[in-house]
């Protein structure tokens, strides 16, 4: 029976969760503006280690992170602000806590989770939360040479906003969850309002599309129409059968707005292609808080082992 200590430091926090034989079985919240050092890792660690499992017999100690990673070790390029570029990870943490140590990139972990959760053998697999993330499974095979698609993929070569990994007009800066809440606020600043503090601009978003305002039709029609090309492009690299989703932001836009990213997709689409908008299929992704990126890092590490 293998018992991980799972770390997730994707997005703009870090938690941690139990994963016993592939069933995540107790996760702390998620702590914001955490994830800056190595040293805020550890500490986060040492602190959550006997909240969450009294025993603290771990095999492992395994990580789902934003951003190239090398020899599922060290960190080539974090984008989370690059405090952690060229630091071999998974051996400081074994120097650190006498366990070994793998580090996974978080798209990869997730879409790891995806399969094992819905077994679609063929599909894209992405979260759209603070950032947008994403891979392709084939014949239930995680493609990993894919780093520079989905949310790094180039939308707008003019724009002015600027990616979480410093590149301006990726669809990150214009389509992932924080940059709709800027969207939010800009919008409300323009009406001379705001957005009641006790609601978070997202669901405040999806509380006025549902009341049919027009502002907020608005912002998602043009975040459908940007997802649809991205859609596009997706699908235009490989025949998928399944988009498969997850995210505090996507599972709330997708579903709202599929009809206007189909149509999308099929303006995007070069004429032969067009079957494949057709018989794509949308899948929520049956995980919650995490999990499928705490079962996929799980997997990764077992995997490993067996090589």
């Amino acid at each position: 029976m293998s018992k991980l200590l799972v770390v997730d430091t994707g997005g703009n926090g870090i938690r941690t969760c139990v994963v016993v034989d592939r069933l995540p079985i107790r996760s702390t919240l998620k702590e914001s503006g955490k994830s800056k050092t190595l040293e805020s890792w550890f500490d986060f660690i040492s602190d959550q280690m006997p909240k969450i499992y009294l025993e603290n017999d771990f095999d492992a100690i395994v990580y789902s992170a934003a951003g190239r990673i090398k020899d599922d070790d060290q960190m080539i390029d974090w984008p989370n602000g690059h405090e952690l570029d060229g630091i071999y990870i998974a051996t400081e943490t074994t120097k650190y806590f006498n366990l070994p140590s793998r580090v996974y990139n978080d798209a990869r972990t997730a879409t790891k989770g995806m399969y094992f959760m819905t077994q679609e053998p063929n599909f894209a697999g992405i979260t759209i939360s603070s950032g947008i993330g994403g891979r392709f499974c084939l014949n239930g095979q995680i493609l990993d040479n894919n780093t520079e698609v989905f949310g790094h993929m180039l939308w707008d070569p003019n724009s002015r906003k600027k990616c979480g990994c410093g590149v301006y007009g990726h669809y990150e800066a214009h389509f992932s969850g924080d940059a709709i809440i800027q969207e939010i606020n800009e919008e409300m600043s323009y009406r001379g309002t705001s957005v009641p503090t006790e609601v978070h601009p997202c669901r405040y978003l999806d509380l006025s599309f549902d009341s049919n305002l027009s502002w907020a039709r608005h912002i998602y029609k043009k975040w459908a129409n940007g997802f649809g090309a991205l859609m596009a492009n997706l699908i235009s690299f490989y025949p998928i059968e399944a988009l498969v989703y997850k995210g505090t932001f996507g599972i709330n836009a997708i579903p709202r707005t599929e009809e206007w990213i189909r149509e999308s997709m099929r303006n995007y689409l070069m004429p032969g292609l067009l079957d494949r908008e057709t018989n794509l299929r949308f899948v929520r992704s049956p995980g919650s808080k995490n999990e499928e990126a705490f079962v996929g890092a799980a997997i990764c590490y077992e995997e490993s082992l067996c090589i």
